[in-house]
């Protein structure tokens, strides 16, 4: 097979298997005949939004608190600032001990927090703080309210560089001035697009953060530093290796998607996912 071939077949695959899964919780969640489809519609929203369903109950205990933060750090003359949310969990921690930093990513910080199971799972070993940092205009912390994302100027400040220099800022208050435990090791966590910016606060700024786990994150998947399909190929390469024909199976699935895709019912259903 090619390496055109593979690259088609397992880009198809990762579309038609994410519009698959996306088909099966709509259609479950707007079956008829049931009295919980309003609760389940709210929560596939939520889902599919990245934001958590009102007033669910999370599966952890944490304190909600606000930061001022800057809101532009690269700019000295700089005054305004915006209220940046995070969440924190002391209750295995001792002063001193480990600070576990989740790097919000583009939602919601609670969706994250009640979704990230292993760092929970590992702070009672490490007698660790879990902070949840929100990423700057989303959840909560939107630098100008409701009026965040009202155009170019006002989005202007929404970069990966501003949102680590927040984390710098925020990590470095919640050692010195917030717990008082400026011996403690900052320790960042992240998945996708957090991981990315886990395994930057690491790079950039080392004197903060002692360590970092960084899960699915492709750091250097930017063009000119990796090539594009090797995500792709790789995908392929494990779809293969499961079974040589799974590839050309999931292919096969293109068709029934698309003729669900021209029956209507799909755009209904997202058109009505209020």
């Amino acid at each position: 097979m090619s390496k055109r071939r593979r690259h088609v077949i397992a880009e198809r695959s990762m579309m038609a298997l994410g519009v698959a899964a996306v088909l099966l919780l709509l259609l479950s969640a707007w079956s008829p005949g049931t009295e919980a489809v309003g609760s389940r519609r709210r929560s596939l929203l939520g889902l599919l939004s990245g934001r958590p369903e009102a007033g669910a109950a999370s599966a952890y205990s944490y304190e909600t608190a606000y930061f001022p933060q800057i809101l532009d750090h690269f700019v000295a003359a700089e005054s305004r600032s915006f209220q940046q949310r995070y969440l924190v969990n002391r209750q295995w921690w001792k002063s001193g001990g480990p600070i576990f930093f989740y790097t919000g990513n583009e939602g919601d910080i609670t969706w994250f927090c009640n979704n990230t199971g292993f760092v929970w799972d590992i702070a009672p070993r490490y007698g660790a703080m879990v902070v949840f940092a929100e990423h700057r205009y989303y959840g909560e912390s939107l630098p100008f309210g409701n009026d965040s994302y009202k155009d170019a100027a006002h989005l202007s400040y929404l970069t990966s560089e501003q949102a680590l220099a927040d984390f710098a800022v925020l990590a470095t208050a919640l050692r010195n001035s917030i717990y008082k435990t400026p011996s403690s090791p900052l320790i960042a966590f992240g998945g996708s697009y957090g991981g990315m910016l886990a395994a930057w606060f690491r790079m950039k700024y080392p004197a903060i953060v002692q360590g970092s786990i960084a899960a699915s994150a492709p750091i250097w998947w930017f063009q000119g530093l990796t090539p594009c399909d090797s995500a792709y190929l790789t995908i392929t390469r494990d779809f293969s290796s499961v079974n040589p024909n799974c590839s050309d199976n999931i292919a096969r699935s293109w068709a029934a998607i698309d003729r669900v895709a021209k029956s209507g019912t799909y755009t209904y259903i997202l058109i009505h996912a209020e």
